[in-house]
Parts: structure tokens; C-alpha cells; sequence
């Protein structure tokens, strides 16, 4: 049960899950339809999704500092040019 173990709850009103990664415990009720194949730590799933997210923030914070380091070279490019321009008239 991907990473999964049943600790309790057999007799109970709730199953009794454990992960096996991080020792997140979760109850499920009898009622709810699973899936075995896809059950699987759901505050693993959150902390891995955060994680995500995370690593794609930095990488758009990465390429804003590198499009403003590009325009401010373009930009000194442009005035260095004018002001040749300007010095040659």
C-alpha cells in the first residue's frame, strides 16, 4: 500500500494508517471508497507539493533577477551608444 501500514482500527469505528516514510498517522472511516493502488500519505503528498512549489518559486525568482540584470545591460548598452552619438555630432 504505497508506503501505507494499517496499526489499528480493524474493530473500531476508523482504519488506523501509519506512513512508513515519515510516521504521519491517518484514520479513515469504513464509509469512504478507496483505492489501494492510489492510497497513499497525504501530508507526504502536501509537504512534496510545497516542495514544489518552493523549487519553482526560486527558479522564477532566478530568471526575474536575470531579466532585470539583462535590461539594465541593455539599457546601458542604448545610453552608451546615445552618448557616442551625441559626442560625434
Amino acid at each position: 500500500m504505497n508506503g501505507l501500514r494499517t496499526v489499528g482500527g480493524l474493530y473500531g469505528r476508523h482504519i488506523v494508517l501509519t506512513c512508513t516514510r515519515a510516521g504521519h498517522i491517518h484514520q479513515i472511516g469504513y464509509n469512504r471508497k478507496l483505492n489501494p493502488s492510489s492510497l497513499s500519505c497525504f501530508d507526504c503528498k502536501r509537504s512534496e507539493r510545497e516542495h514544489q512549489r518552493q523549487i519553482a518559486y526560486e527558479d522564477q525568482q532566478k530568471h526575474i533577477r536575470f531579466m532585470a540584470f539583462r535590461q539594465q545591460e541593455l539599457f546601458d548598452e542604448a545610453s552608451q551608444y546615445v552618448r557616442e552619438s551625441m559626442n560625434e555630432q
